[in-house]
């Protein structure tokens, strides 16, 4: 074979796959939007998720710019975060990673506001997700634009610290408030008597606190059955510090313990093999029981069916 034969082999071939790349983009420029699929879905209403992405059955699939509709996506209060991707066959596909519910805050009748998740999202309230044990969040503490962050830092503190929890410490989580100082202060799970305690949290290091409460729970709570706390104050580093009440005293909600019985040591040890679950039922289901019942009627009768669809010729400005 001469050089010259090798060479127009070489061109031949040169423009045969050319001709197949021009080939191959004019096939999939022509591609079109058939339907839309999407996963992972658990709480979001799919029709509200496509919405979103403000897309129509019929336009150019490769026109669609994946960033584009992933930034618009990520709009839903649920979504944490999505995936696109066109496939050549006209589908659409979005893979949804949604937020977990890690508390639940109520307004001031106890009836659900939103659901918040570990990085301080605000979340509607949905009955899926109502029918989780969570705890409970009093006051005023969502923000006036819901698309951003609870404002507190010690509450996002706390909400980042449940999912980490020991199943003892996850156990004694019931209510929780702000104080006017910024400070958190939560409620337990009752006692053996039936008695919640009143825990002052403070502002950071929810995680290590809330584990020396269950490590103190053990020590000196489940074994003491008669002896009642005006004050649980674990904000002091390695110490929980306890003011014992009489039948009848009122929790004093202030920045400092007064009139302290003395700090306890926790044993660390010990701690650690605390590890027999509370079975006391904790405050919030009997609050929980009818907002759920309402949550689940309404939300059976307004959520969009989950199946896979075919998009519908609404306008682009019909998304938000």
């Amino acid at each position: 074979m001469t050089r010259r034969t090798v060479r127009t082999l070489w061109g031949v071939g040169a423009l045969a796959l050319l001709a197949a790349v021009l080939a191959s983009a004019l096939w999939l420029d022509s591609r079109r939007l058939v339907r839309v699929e999407v996963e992972g879905l658990g709480h979001a209403a799919q029709g509200d998720v496509v919405a979103l992405a403000r897309v129509e059955a019929g336009q150019r699939l490769y026109d669609l710019a994946p960033a584009l509709l992933e930034d618009r996506i990520r709009r839903h209060p649920w979504v944490a975060s999505v995936e696109a991707t066109r496939w050549p066959s006209g589908v659409l596909h979005l893979r949804i990673t949604e937020r977990v519910p890690v508390a639940l805050a109520v307004d001031a009748d106890g009836a659900p506001a939103a659901l918040l998740a570990a990085d301080g999202a605000a979340m509607p309230p949905s009955a899926s997700a109502l029918a989780l044990d969570l705890p409970l969040v009093h006051g005023r503490v969502l923000p006036v634009n819901r698309a951003r962050p609870v404002e507190s830092a010690a509450l996002r503190a706390f909400l980042a610290a449940l999912p980490g929890l020991s199943p003892d410490a996850d156990a004694l989580v019931s209510d929780v408030r702000l104080t006017p100082g910024g400070e958190i202060v939560l409620t337990t799970a009752p006692t053996a008597t039936g008695t919640a305690l009143d825990v002052r949290l403070g502002r950071d290091d929810m995680a290590g606190r809330l584990e020396r409460l269950a490590a103190f729970w053990q020590q000196a709570v489940a074994t003491r059955a008669g002896t009642r706390y005006a004050v649980v104050d674990v904000r002091y580093a390695g110490l929980v510090v306890t003011r014992e009440a009489a039948p009848g005293a009122a929790f004093a909600d202030s920045t400092a313990p007064a009139g302290q019985s003395g700090p306890i040591g926790i044993d660390s040890t010990a701690a650690r093999r605390a590890t027999e679950r509370l079975g006391a039922d904790r405050l919030r289901a009997e609050r929980l029981r009818a907002a759920r019942a309402a949550a689940a009627a309404a939300d059976s009768s307004a959520r969009a069916p989950r199946a896979r669809s075919t998009v519908s010729s609404r306008s682009a400005d019909s998304g938000v």
